[in-house]
């Protein structure tokens, strides 16, 4: 039943006439109605999604018991749009409940988006009202959640080349903090440049800019949360020999860098697999960063089969496609397979991110 539920009396409404589950909204309940509202329901074998706008309410929703969590992006009173909220208040929430997504899901690239939080469930209803093609609608929404893998551009450093990977639909932007690279930019850059850019968006916008990965090699925790609250990082990427436990110092998730010889560091994946956010896959070197070589796609997909990972090495707009047919990553990774001349080539970015979206049709 969605509906504003108030009183337990419309809880045995809803059941008597065969509901399965009733909406719970936290911005019009206090947490006395909610927990009692929650007990009633739970008496009766009821589910309940609980909705909630903000972090305060997430808190509340958590503290008060509520198992499946809805964050829905539309505000309640003046009915704007906020695509970052789930951003923010996804990982506030504990593990072990369940996240759906509500409000403003109309394509492929917003389930896509969602999908790279962990959300389990979608709620999707306007959309769907207003759509000349409902089962191509959801077509679309299906495999961008599902079948299309999530797309980093690494190494990015010039205004041109920001918005080229996002006005291309890329998923995740590579910022590189590893002074050694000839792809280093400093913090202090980067937050101007983003000023010029699709990030100078406000939360009031329909569509949602791509998020920031900042890539570390053997940094302080402690300078790499104070990068994170300068540049405005979403996501960290540990690219030296950090031990486990250090992701927990992260502000923000980890994806950490492993390169995989063989099938005797699969231990390796496994240790990093509760602490990180993701793993990502690169070819082995005896220097730090990306190599540019072609990972052995073989030992990747084994991976694949325990963890959901990001493949990098050696791709590029040739070859992406068939990386992801063998090897099925959660995501793909590319910078100097999208160079000319050790620079960034906007054709290159283009093709890589068509061929990546292809490839999910195709399969």
């Amino acid at each position: 039943r969605k509906d504003f539920i108030v009183d337990e009396y419309q809880v045995y409404e809803a059941r008597a006439w065969g509901a399965d589950a009733i909406l719970l909204i936290c911005a019009i309940l206090n947490n006395e109605q909610l927990k009692h509202l929650l007990h009633v329901a739970h008496d009766q074998r009821m589910h309940c999604l609980v909705e909630v706008h903000s972090a305060e309410e997430a808190r509340r929703a958590v503290a008060a018991g509520a198992q499946i969590i809805g964050v829905n992006s539309r505000d309640l009173v003046t009915f704007r749009m906020n695509p970052y909220l789930m951003r923010e208040l996804r990982y506030t929430i504990p593990a072990d409940r369940v996240v759906v997504a509500e409000s403003g899901i109309h394509s492929a690239a917003d389930a896509r988006r969602l999908a790279r939080y962990d959300v389990h469930a979608m709620l999707v209803g306007e959309s769907q009202v207003k759509s000349q093609d409902i089962p191509g609608q959801m077509r679309s929404l299906l495999e961008g959640a599902n079948q299309s893998a999530q797309v980093k551009i690494c190494g990015l450093r010039t205004q041109v080349h920001l918005n080229a990977a996002t006005e291309a639909g890329a998923d995740m932007l590579g910022l590189m903090f590893y002074e050694p690279s000839h792809r280093y930019i400093e913090p202090a850059q980067v937050k101007m440049l983003l000023e010029d850019t699709r990030f100078s968006s406000s939360p009031g916008d329909e569509q949602a800019a791509p998020d920031l990965v900042g890539v570390f090699v053997n940094k302080e925790a402690d300078f790499i949360n104070e990068v994170v609250e300068q540049v405005g990082l979403h996501f960290v990427q540990l690219h030296g020999n950090e031990p486990p436990d250090f992701c927990q110092f992260i502000k923000r998730p980890v994806i950490k860098a492993l390169q995989l010889a063989d099938n005797k560091d699969y231990g390796l994946v496994k240790a990093y697999q509760e602490a990180a956010w993701r793993i990502l896959l690169d070819t082995p070197s005896s220097a730090w960063g990306g190599t540019g070589t072609t990972h052995n796609w073989d030992l990747a997909r084994s991976v694949v089969q325990d963890s959901p990972i990001i493949l990098a090495g050696g791709l590029a707009p040739e070859n992406v496609a068939e990386a992801i047919s063998r090897v099925r990553p959660w995501g793909v990774d590319v910078s100097s397979g999208v160079e000319t001349n050790k620079t960034k080539d906007v054709a290159k970015i283009q093709a890589f991110i068509k061929n990546v979206r292809m490839s999910a049709a195709i399969h």
